[in-house]
């Protein structure tokens, strides 16, 4: 995952983990409400969330331990 780095104690692998997540239960709340998307769709938002700082352990980057909360508030 070269377009997306690590704040912190975060690594390559740990990241394209929780992608592999965020992914999976994007498609799988996608499934149980009965949306077809396309394997780019979920690519292109599964990125904006690592982007943004968005984990599969959390919600958004209000969470203490968060890398991105952690970038701001240095």
């Amino acid at each position: 995952m070269p377009y997306i780095r690590g704040v912190g104690s975060e690594d390559t692998e740990e990241l394209l983990q929780d992608a592999l997540t965020v992914a999976a239960k994007m498609l799988h709340d996608l499934e149980e409400r009965g949306r077809t998307v396309t394997p780019g769709n979920v690519a292109y938002y599964t990125i904006l969330h690592m982007k943004s700082g968005r984990r599969s352990y959390s919600a958004g980057r209000t969470d203490v331990n968060c890398p991105g909360h952690l970038e701001h508030s240095l």
